[in-house]
């Protein structure tokens, strides 16, 4: 048990302080709203993962050279992307009866 709570302590600090394998929505980034997925990789690097509006998935390097992910971590990614396309939905009929 203690052993699990040291690595999510740990991927939490690669990632920032964000859980990973959950989709995040950040409102303060500089160039607006973002939905995004921390996950490690196959080598345990950090990996940020943005989903767009229209459905875009963005694997971003972040300072690394190349990741490396195996087909279930990629099909994980793709099943995500329906979860980020409710919340984008969600997030912005919030935003419209503001």
């Amino acid at each position: 048990m203690q052993t699990d709570k040291r690595l999510k302590d740990f991927e939490e600090y690669l990632t920032g302080g964000y859980e990973h394998g959950v989709l995040h929505l950040l409102e303060d980034n500089v160039n607006g709203p973002e939905i995004v997925m921390f996950m490690m990789d196959v080598e345990y690097d950090p990996v940020r993962i943005s989903f767009g509006i229209e459905g875009e998935i963005s694997l971003h390097a972040d300072g690394h050279t190349y990741h490396m992910f195996t087909p279930e971590q990629l099909q994980f990614i793709a099943e995500t992307s329906v979860d980020a396309q409710e919340m984008w939905e969600d997030y912005l009929s919030n935003v419209a009866h503001l």
